[in-house]
């Protein structure tokens, strides 16, 4: 598109007009031929937020609001179909990050780490117990020191590979 005006081609027989991003200069200083190229198209980045999986965000309304059921088969079989899953698939996803504790419904911490042998022996984490009940600033509290005992420890590891 050069100024406004659309250019039309003999390939789409005239029917519909064919926008393009043109950029049009002289073939030569003197000359009035025109040399018509197409200019580079740039794809544009656009920002869209991360997906988060269904069943993380089963188990945070899970965990908001509350449901007076106790068992995961009950759980499984109220909020199914508002993710739009079979109850089969469900509870299973549910069986190992929540737990109601008589009380209420809350989040295990979860904490997964594959260890290279070499290293294992300088990290050292502990998770609290999980039938304790958290609150969601404990959690984030606790996964923050976790974060940093790790990068304290990923980072005398590797010190020590570099020497």
């Amino acid at each position: 598109m050069k100024g406004g005006r659309k250019i039309q081609t003999a390939i789409n027989g005239a029917r519909e007009e064919l926008d393009l991003r043109v950029t049009v200069r002289r073939a030569d200083e003197i000359g009035e031929v025109p040399m018509w190229e197409r200019a580079e198209q740039r794809l544009s980045l656009v920002p869209i937020g991360k997906a988060r999986p269904w069943d993380e965000v089963l188990i945070e309304r899970i965990t908001g609001e509350q449901p007076v059921v106790t068992t995961l088969k009950a759980v499984s079989q109220r909020y199914a179909a508002s993710v739009g899953r079979a109850v089969e698939t469900v509870r299973p996803r549910l069986s190992k990050p929540i737990e109601h504790n008589g009380k209420r419904w809350f989040a295990r911490p979860v904490a997964s780490f594959r260890c290279v042998p070499s290293l294992c022996h300088v990290l050292h984490v502990e998770v609290s117990d999980p039938a304790a009940e958290m609150t969601a600033e404990a959690q984030r509290r606790e996964l923050e020191q976790i974060a940093a005992e790790l990068s304290d420890a990923l980072t005398v590891a590797a010190d020590a590979l570099s020497r």
